[in-house]
């Protein structure tokens, strides 16, 4: 059986050591800029977001950020997906999962939070920005995504009963 593309773990540390080391403004004129540092190819950018390719398999159009008023709220990077992939065994998306999550450790600390179950989430979250390893079923992603927003968004999900 093939596997479907994931992120490689040395990829993978270089993606959340730069983001780590990486300030930026959040805004849509500051993405390119952002974009070239990290190693990611811009493929589409308007007014409501941008999707970039990443330097490592399963980088192909991986990385999508959203735009609200000329500014970024969210980076979201698929690190491995099953969809379409057809049978694949359940532990390839948590061991995906585990992978990141050992590696965001080693770079950023502990997490401050963690979510078990089915959509399990960990956040190490800073003083402005938080980033969040997620997996959500048929995809493991790494959000970088603004505090007020993300609490905004947590708030939403809440209310909803998610």
């Amino acid at each position: 059986m093939t596997l479907p593309p994931a992120i490689d773990q040395p990829s993978l540390e270089k993606l959340i050591t730069g983001i780590r080391d990486t300030a930026w403004s959040w805004d849509r004129a500051g993405f390119p800029a952002l974009a070239e540092r990290l190693g990611w190819t811009i493929r589409l950018e308007n007014e409501d977001g941008a999707i970039a390719g990443g330097p490592w398999p399963a980088g192909d159009d991986a990385i999508e950020v959203t735009y609200d008023d000329g500014r970024a709220d969210e980076v979201t990077v698929t690190l491995a997906s099953t969809a379409g992939a057809g049978d694949v065994p359940p532990e390839f998306l948590t061991d995906v999962f585990a992978t990141a999550v050992r590696t965001a450790t080693a770079v950023l600390g502990e997490p401050a939070t963690r979510t078990p179950g089915a959509r399990r989430r960990a956040r190490w979250r800073g003083p402005s920005h938080t980033v969040e390893i997620a997996h959500l079923g048929a995809a493991v992603n790494l959000a970088w995504a603004a505090n007020d927003w993300l609490d905004l968004a947590d708030r939403q999900s809440e209310r909803a009963g998610r």
